[in-house]
């Protein structure tokens, strides 16, 4: 998840009510690995949210939620998050991770729809954030989403990504180009199989289906779809290649990010479904 953008770069009206202040010093492992202009942007407002929650820390009747203003950030560690996709049958199991900045509307998103529709696959999906968000749920927007469609978005909780986890991915599925080149620098050595969303479902939807079938065909197929390639081909832009960012936003910007997302998603489950045989 990325930060609402300013309104030059967004088109959007900016949020009035969300003034960024100076970066306060960031100790080590504050902020983890990743690390983006955006996030510190985040992180900026963290901390005059955690400033003005502790001036009211007095007040009894004060109630904080994840819609009602930014979160406390910090880098899941392992010992309360999972921070390894490999488990005893790796290789008999395709591994997809969704990837955005606080984990908590986007990939949530991607990572329950995914899971859905590949039911009954030997496929795992998992999600994670470049600055998870210390938040014991998804969003409320992605969570009346996945209702919509069936899907329960309860008990879920945001996770910093690691490189391990990037390394042990089968394929990772990113918000935007951003994400997915700061996931490439962190794991160099997985950057093949590191996509922004939109970009690896153009492949799905052009790309020859590989003839070997099951797991081994899909790690083929990913293979053949060299990331770097797929963006210096591909006809969209930086920012057409962006899902947007509906965190903080209204029904209606969360409506969006799902109209984006959803055709993709598909496009994934299906070249998955066809491959998987």
């Amino acid at each position: 998840m990325s930060e609402p953008r300013d309104a030059a770069s967004s088109g959007e009206p900016a949020q009035a009510d969300e003034p960024v202040e100076p970066v306060e010093p960031v100790t080590p492992g504050q902020w983890g690995t990743f690390r983006t202009h955006a996030d510190q942007r985040r992180l900026a407002q963290v901390q005059a949210a955690k400033r003005e929650r502790e001036a009211a820390r007095a007040r009894p009747d004060v109630s904080l939620s994840l819609d009602a203003g930014p979160a406390p950030v910090r880098p899941q560690q392992a010992g309360h998050e999972v921070d390894s996709l490999a488990t005893g049958d790796d290789r008999e199991t395709f591994t997809i991770l969704g990837v955005c900045t606080g984990n908590v509307c986007r990939s949530p998103y991607f990572e329950r729809v995914l899971a859905a529709d590949l039911a009954g696959l030997p496929v795992r999906v998992e999600g994670a954030g470049t600055g998870a968000l210390l938040i014991e749920r998804m969003s409320s927007g992605t969570q009346v989403l996945l209702r919509e469609r069936g899907l329960d978005g309860a008990r879920y909780r945001p996770r910093q990504v690691t490189p391990a986890l990037v390394r042990e991915a089968d394929l990772v599925l990113a918000a935007s180009r951003e994400h997915r080149r700061v996931l490439a620098e962190e794991a160099p050595t997985a950057a093949s199989r590191i996509f922004a969303l939109l970009d690896f479902a153009d492949v799905c939807a052009e790309a020859p289906l590989p003839r070997t079938k099951g797991v081994d065909g899909l790690r083929e197929f990913v293979a053949n779809s060299t990331a770097g390639s797929v963006e210096r081909h591909s006809t969209r832009s930086r920012a057409e290649a962006e899902i947007l960012d509906p965190f903080r936003q209204g029904p209606e910007v969360f409506a969006r990010m799902a109209a984006q997302a959803d055709p993709a998603l598909a496009a994934v489950a299906a070249a998955v479904r066809r491959i998987m045989g």
